[in-house]
């Protein structure tokens, strides 16, 4: 069998730079290099492959300067040959690993990626593909890929402004997500994605001074550490930002923050419009509590009506869907939120 394909020509060809029919009859051990009975490839499959790879384009002819005709990759297909190598290079190391492991790392080297992507446009603002390369060190076609495989469809990265252009030439931005995703990423540089991206969440970074002037800076970090970051399915910008400053007022009063409570009351205190957004998360609460009061004396006197020496089963076969509604309230308290957390992640 032969021990060399079509991608092996072609990352010689690539390695190499420029190639001649000799230098390929001796990489693969044929013709007047074939040692005894064996080759690593064939000349007639070989000569195949690189016809084929000339019909696709990843090799194309080339005249040096004694006359002698070489293949080499064009300019245009190097990304392409990087990608295949870095693949290649991941195969190695996953190959030894089991299903759950190999998964385990894509899973990390994909957050890495995205995080790596989600930094450069965090410091520098609006970034086209190839600019994204550059400041990453990735190919452009693994910037494109990553882009519009999780990273826009999640909802961490937006092109909406440069819609009808062509994906590759579109500048992309961050998202409110995929600001918060940046600094998670790159805390080092929180200043400059701040001042960079910060108008996308005024009512947080637009009373940074304010935070600080409380000694609460830190806090807002680990806020930023902790904050559930994965995109709810039809969840718009407002809801989005809703369920962030939600989380914020949460934190705010949870038992680890307690030491920092009085902080936050003078903060409140000073800031007005900070005040009245607390209050209306509560007042939320307040509403939804009641929502479920409601649902549960819908219970009760369904339960009584059901009691009845002669229930009114027509009246009461309308009350079933809503009374096993109740479900999701009865059983509210011993779900691990948790750990269903950790396993769609």
């Amino acid at each position: 069998m032969a021990v060399y394909g079509k991608d092996d020509l072609w990352l010689f060809t690539y390695e190499k730079g420029r190639v001649r029919f000799k230098d390929y009859e001796q990489y693969c051990k044929n013709g007047r290099f074939q040692e005894g009975k064996t080759s690593k490839l064939n000349k007639e499959t070989m000569n195949r492959f690189l016809n084929e790879l000339r019909e696709e384009k990843k090799i194309v002819w080339g005249i040096g300067e004694n006359g002698f005709k070489y293949n080499y990759v064009p300019q245009n297909m190097i990304d392409e040959v990087k990608k295949l190598i870095e693949n290649r290079r991941l195969s190695l190391e996953l190959e030894s690993l089991s299903k759950e492991e190999r998964d385990k790392i894509l899973y990390k080297k994909l957050s890495e990626d995205q995080d790596r992507i989600l930094s450069a446009i965090g410091q520098n603002g609006e970034l086209f593909i190839r600019e994204i390369a550059q400041k990453t060190g990735f190919t452009e076609l693994k910037v494109e890929e990553t882009i519009w495989g999780p990273m826009v469809y999640t909802g961490t990265i937006s092109s909406e402004k440069h819609a009808m252009v062509d994906p590759k030439y579109r500048k992309y931005s961050l998202t409110v997500l995929g600001l918060y995703r940046a600094l998670r990423a790159d805390m080092g540089n929180f200043e400059i994605i701040i001042a960079k991206w910060g108008f996308l969440h005024p009512f947080v970074f637009d009373r940074l001074e304010l935070i600080r002037k409380h000694k609460l800076e830190l806090v807002l970090k680990e806020y930023i550490a902790r904050l559930r970051l994965e995109p709810s399915m039809g969840e718009t910008e407002e809801q989005t930002l809703q369920r962030i400053e939600n989380y914020l007022i949460a934190l705010m009063i949870s038992g680890y923050n307690y030491k920092f409570l009085k902080n936050w009351f003078g903060l409140i205190n000073e800031d007005r419009e900070f005040r009245e957004r607390v209050k209306n998360c509560f007042k939320g609460f307040i509403e939804g509590f009641q929502k479920r009061i409601a649902g549960f004396q819908y219970g009760l006197e369904t339960i009584d009506m059901v009691g009845r020496r002669q229930p009114d089963w027509e009246e009461i076969k309308w009350r079933e869907m809503p009374f096993v509604g109740l479900e999701v309230f009865m059983h509210f308290k011993e779900i691990d939120w948790d750990y269903c957390h950790n396993r769609r992640r």
